[in-house]
């Protein structure tokens, strides 16, 4: 098949950000697919600032399109906006068996819609994030006519693909309530040969050097901002400070519009550590040591949907998770005996979870064999190939 994937933050393993892209596109073209991807170039991904390049087999077309998540919403919307345009141009004279269409933000929909539009060419719609709620819910839409306008692509882009993909089945029951366009759920998934790799002595003295010597650590590796509840980390770095527990560290590895916030507090207690925007092969060797791994979201209904790569990529290190949403992740922590889940907007309940966790060896030897044994569920290559089964699904039901 040939298959093409609009996804505007694609990256290779030098970059800093989800690799689902490169991972199913690779393995679809080691079967013998034509894999191509449209993208922008987001500032954590190791890409050009345009042309084209193979990676991993994967055609990569990047457009002159810069994009981050520190700019002002304007200038954002601009810059979707920009990168939705130029893709439908690309995409309409590029060959394709199937589109896959992957959001957010909804803008990558369009150029999807359009080639089905004019060149017959059906699309599956891929939901990372519950859009537009997801944008309403941390305030980066507002207005009700915007809105109005999200709503009705929204509702445009499910009607139009054959074949809904959602990250979890909190997002495919809201789905279903809008839409009657099939939902498959194939959530991210867990790279354990890439995550679960031997730790080098170097790595191994590199890291002792910043936190110390057989000092029990936490990591948060991803983005640091509001929508990822930044203050509570700084407020539970506070509290074990206060608390005299002196001998844990957080290391937050990230970047974002919470970064500064984070570095000027880590000043203040030498508990947290602030190392910034690291390749994620480099982040491999922390979540490894790792006495646990932070997943923490704002206190939002829309944010017990996601799927956060950061959660699956612990479960493939073997690392123990405290995390404080209260939708399926925190079923699963509770059910497979992953870790801890903790309150929404609590650093306090983040500051003992990690307490606990430190003080109970045996806690933490039985969380790390639970999440290896549950990392077999989310294996990539089984996801991949679900994934694959779809796409021929739609290819063949629409004929030549």
């Amino acid at each position: 098949m040939k298959i093409v994937v609009l996804y505007q933050y694609f990256g290779g393993y030098d970059g800093a950000w989800s690799s689902r892209w490169l991972e199913f596109g690779r393995r679809w073209a080691g079967e013998g697919h034509h894999v191509t991807v449209i993208t922008g170039r987001y500032y954590k991904c190791d890409m050009p600032e345009g042309g084209d390049l193979v990676v991993e087999g994967i055609h990569v077309r990047v457009l002159p399109v810069e994009l981050t998540n520190k700019e002002k919403k304007a200038k954002r919307l601009i810059a979707f906006l920009n990168l939705m345009i130029r893709a439908t141009g690309m995409l309409l004279l590029t060959d394709a068996d199937i589109v896959v269409a992957s959001s957010g933000p909804l803008t990558m929909a369009v150029p999807a819609m359009f080639k089905n539009l004019f060149g017959r060419t059906p699309y599956v719609f891929e939901t990372r994030d519950l859009w537009p709620d997801t944008a309403i819910a941390t305030g980066h839409l507002q207005g009700s006519v915007p809105r109005f306008l999200a709503r009705w692509l929204e509702r445009a882009a499910y009607a139009g693909a054959r074949h809904v993909i959602a990250l979890s089945p909190a997002m495919r029951d809201a789905i279903t309530r809008r839409s009657a366009t099939p939902v498959t759920v194939i959530p991210n998934a867990c790279d354990v040969s890439f995550w679960s790799r031997p730790v080098l002595a170097a790595e191994r003295a590199e890291i002792e050097a910043v936190v110390g010597t057989d000092t029990p650590f936490f990591v948060y590796a991803g983005n640091v901002g509001p929508t990822n509840a930044h203050e509570k980390i700084i407020e539970a770095a506070r509290m074990l400070h206060e608390q005299g527990r002196t001998d844990i560290r957080i290391v937050v590895i990230g970047d974002g519009a919470g970064s500064a916030q984070v570095e000027e507090a880590s000043r203040q207690f030498p508990n947290l550590v602030a190392m910034g925007l690291r390749p994620k092969k480099d982040v491999v060797p922390w979540l490894a040591l790792a006495r646990g791994s932070l997943i923490t979201f704002e206190s939002s209904g829309v944010m017990n949907a996601a799927s956060p790569n950061k959660f699956f990529d612990s479960l493939a290190a073997g690392t123990p998770v405290i995390q404080n949403t209260t939708g399926w992740l925190a079923d699963l922590v509770s059910h497979e005996d992953l870790g801890l889940n903790v309150a929404p907007d609590s650093g306090e309940g983040l500051a003992q979870a990690m307490i606990t966790l430190t003080d109970d060896d045996e806690r933490v030897a039985r969380n790390r064999g639970n999440a290896q044994r549950l990392a077999k569920r989310f294996d990539r290559d089984l996801l991949s190939g679900q994934y694959l089964g779809v796409l021929r699904e739609v290819v063949d039901a629409t004929g030549p």
